[in-house]
């Protein structure tokens, strides 16, 4: 499936899902209307569980350790040599046998995730910051409805509407 398709099927399961009277709705019952959209295509399925296998195994903590590494500045942590290296042209190997530029294309790896895993969190935490100042002031001046997040999008000057194309 293409992740547009993920995203129609969630869209189509929202609008169905059971809601609370507070407009929440449990995360099952949203599994469960799902479960009624899927068709499973066999071949896709196979390698989305093979890419599973693999991924498993490149992962920390995806094979076993066979002792700690005691790096300079750092804490101990497990060596799992068997553990899957990939490099940046679709090779792979153990860790016990990489040569040095499958480590630094791992090296590399790691740091983009950090960076974005940062930038993420930045932006997670000023959304909620944002927010309950928003919240804050709203209820000083007496309001105790529509205080939801989509409410302060909407009423902040945060939020940029993609702008329509007209087809001509």
């Amino acid at each position: 499936m293409k992740r547009e398709t993920y995203k129609a099927l969630l869209e189509k399961a929202r609008r169905q899902v059971k809601r609370q009277k507070d407009g929440t709705f449990k995360e099952q019952d949203l599994k469960d209307v799902l479960k009624t959209f899927i068709v499973i295509n066999i071949e896709e399925e196979k390698d989305r569980r093979v890419k599973e296998i693999i991924d498993s195994e490149t992962k920390p903590g995806g094979t076993k350790s066979t002792g700690q590494l005691r790096l300079p500045t750092l804490e101990l942590y497990d060596y799992e040599p068997d553990r899957l290296i990939r490099n940046d042209d679709g090779d792979m190997i153990e860790q016990d046998r990489a040569p040095v530029h499958f480590k630094f294309a791992e090296s590399a790896r790691a740091a983009k995730h950090v960076r974005e895993a940062i930038e993420w969190d930045e932006r997670k935490r000023t959304e909620a910051e944002l927010f309950a100042r928003w919240v804050i002031e709203q209820q000083k001046t007496g309001r105790t409805k529509k205080l939801t997040f989509g409410d302060f999008i909407r009423e902040s000057d945060l939020f940029q509407p993609f702008e329509k194309v007209d087809a001509a």
